[in-house]
C-alpha cells in the first residue's frame, strides 16, 4: 500500500479505508465511492446556514447523517466484517463505532467542519474543537456528545479494577495511519478467529506498513506463516520480535518454535 509510505497529515483517510475494502471487493471504483462522499458532504453542507454557530452546525450534520440518511450502529451480536469496510457502510448504512466515524469524519470535513478521531478504549470516538475546548461525539450513537462523567463512566467499564488512565490522555487525536490500522486490526481478529490465515496475513501486512514497529502483529504475522507452512518467513518475523522483545511473556515457547523453525526450514532446501 504505497499510501502508508506517505506522511500521516497527506494520507487521504477515506481512499486508505477504501483499499481495504477493494482488497476484499477487487474492482472496486474506488473513485465512485469517493465521490459518493462529495456527494453527501455536498448535502450537508447546504443545509447549514451561513454564520452558524458550532451547535448548530453539529446538530444539522447529526440530524443529516441519522435521521436524513438514516446511518445506524450496526446491533448484530456477532462481529460482521462487512461493517468494516467503507463501501459497505455506505451502502447498508450501517457500522461499527471507527467506520461511523470515519463516515462522520469525512462528511464532516467536506461540509467545512474539522473533525478528529479518537481512539477512546473499547469505542473509537470523534471530537471537535469549539471555542474554549472540545467537544467529543459518539457517532456509533447518533452522533451524542458525551459529557466528562459519561466519558469517565465508559474508562471504568473497560479498566474495570485496574487504574484509569488520565482523560486527556486517551482523547489525543488519533492520526490517520492509526485509525486504518484499527480498522485492519478488528478485521485481521476476525481472521484469525476464523482461522482464514490468508486474509489474517493480509491484514497484518497492512498493519506493518502502516505501524512497521507493532510488536504483536510482527509476532502473529509470525504464527500466522506457521499455519501456512511459510517456515522461513515465519522465522524471520519471530526471530525479529525476539530480539526486539527478548523479555516478552511468551519468549520461551517462541524459542522453542524458533529452534523447530530452523529445522523446517533446513529441510525446504
Amino acid at each position: 500500500m504505497a499510501l502508508a509510505q506517505l506522511p500521516d497529515a497527506e494520507i487521504d483517510l477515506a481512499r486508505g479505508a477504501l483499499l481495504i475494502a477493494a482488497e476484499e471487493h477487487p474492482g472496486m471504483d474506488i473513485e465512485d465511492w469517493l465521490a459518493r462522499l462529495d456527494t453527501l458532504g455536498e448535502r450537508a453542507a447546504e443545509r447549514m446556514p451561513a454564520g452558524a454557530d458550532w451547535t448548530t452546525r453539529l446538530s444539522i450534520l447529526n440530524r443529516f447523517l441519522f435521521r436524513e440518511e438514516g446511518f445506524t450502529g450496526s446491533e448484530t451480536e456477532v462481529f460482521d466484517p462487512r461493517d468494516s469496510f467503507l463501501d459497505e457502510v455506505l451502502t447498508r448504512k450501517s457500522g461499527i463505532p471507527i467506520t461511523l466515524s470515519l463516515v462522520y469524519i469525512e462528511v464532516g470535513r467536506r461540509a467545512g467542519m474539522e473533525i478528529q478521531g479518537v481512539s477512546f478504549p473499547g469505542h473509537f470516538l470523534v471530537k471537535m474543537a469549539v471555542p474554549g475546548g472540545e467537544v467529543v461525539m459518539d457517532p456509533y450513537n447518533g452522533g451524542i456528545p458525551l459529557t466528562v462523567e459519561q466519558m469517565e463512566a465508559r474508562l471504568r467499564d473497560v479498566y474495570l479494577d485496574q487504574p484509569i488512565p488520565p482523560l486527556e490522555e486517551v482523547l489525543t487525536a488519533a492520526g490517520n495511519k492509526a485509525i486504518l490500522a484499527r480498522i485492519l486490526r478488528n478485521l485481521k481478529t476476525w481472521y484469525l478467529h476464523e482461522s482464514d490465515w490468508m486474509r489474517a496475513l493480509s491484514a497484518l501486512d497492512r498493519m506493518l506498513m502502516l505501524e512497521p514497529d507493532s510488536l504483536d502483529e510482527l509476532r502473529e504475522r509470525g504464527e500466522v506463516y506457521w499455519q501456512l507452512e511459510c517456515f522461513r518467513a515465519a522465522y524471520t518475523d519471530l526471530d525479529r520480535f525476539l530480539k526486539l522483545a527478548p523479555d516478552a511473556e511468551e519468549a520461551i515457547e517462541l524459542r522453542e518454535k524458533i529452534v523447530l523453525l530452523q529445522k523446517l526450514a533446513a529441510n525446504l532446501n
